[in-house]
């Protein structure tokens, strides 16, 4: 356990669990650098597979903006990179990887998702990857390796994808319920470790081994992060998002409101 990832074993899985429930499980610098901490240990325990979940409402709500005012783009663009060295390495391991899913699950975290061998979608799962609003192309290959021009549209056209959505995109291999989620990820726990380890390993590096392509992936997230003005980008992204909510509170308060009039008028009458 520590401050930010609550992790155990079961079995022949290691379970890391984003442990920010109060900011939505968000990515901040040190999260992040706990993580690639976490697969290293995994890499040196007896563990067989990998699996990513959440604490509270939401798997992971992105990248965790709240010290934005104080980081310079150097500071932001050294975050972004850590952020895709820490997919390229889950994304091309020798070993098994899961992830399961609910509520927002959203940029970086949904590209989290996507890293890895096997997706569970609870039912209440969204994804979004709105890092293109603000000129970021983060994960953008892997995304179309999983679902392919079909979910790169959904990106480009800036819409929120729903689990069901994300099962036919094969974007998640399962949707399921909150009851069946022991059986479901147990199940896939005992899929992925079917095969001895040095086979699963030798057919990951026949398929993603990929160096030349990783470091592809690297330079093209770092050419779309050097264009003047990515701090200012960010900003912007974030005041939309936050008047967005605001307009969406108000509306919900005033049907709320509406709500509690017709019934007045309807016990009155």
């Amino acid at each position: 356990m520590t401050n930010l990832l609550a992790i155990r074993d079961e079995g022949e899985a290691r379970i890391v669990a984003l442990a920010k429930p109060e900011s939505g499980n968000a990515l901040s610098a040190t999260l992040v650098e706990e993580l690639h901490g976490a697969i290293n240990a995994f890499e040196e325990s007896p563990a067989r597979v990998l699996v990513f979940t959440g604490h509270g409402r939401h798997f992971c709500t992105g990248f965790d903006l709240s010290d934005l005012e104080t980081c310079s783009e150097a500071d932001l663009m050294l975050r972004f990179i850590r952020i895709e060295q820490l997919l390229a390495r889950i994304w091309s391991a020798s070993w098994p990887s899961i992830a399961v899913a609910q509520g927002r699950t959203m940029g970086a975290g949904a590209d989290l998702f996507v890293a890895c061998s096997r997706r569970i979608a609870l039912e209440d799962t969204t994804f979004k990857f709105p890092g293109s609003d603000f000129g970021i192309v983060l994960g953008t290959r892997r995304l179309m390796v999983r679902a392919g021009m079909a979910g790169l549209t959904q990106v480009e056209d800036g819409l929120e994808i729903p689990a069901a959505r994300a099962v036919g995109l094969g974007l998640a291999n399962e949707m399921v319920g909150r009851d069946d989620l022991d059986r479901a990820l147990q199940g896939t726990i005992r899929n992925l470790t079917r095969l001895d380890a040095v086979t699963f390993a030798g057919l990951r590096s026949a398929i993603a081994g990929e160096r030349a392509l990783l470091d592809h992936d690297l330079a093209t997230l770092v050419d779309s992060m050097t264009r003047p003005g990515l701090k200012n980008r960010i900003v912007a992204h974030w005041e939309r998002q936050r008047e967005k909510r605001a307009r969406k509170a108000n509306d919900e308060a005033r049907q709320a409101v509406r709500a509690r009039g017709s019934r007045l008028a309807l016990t009155n009458g």
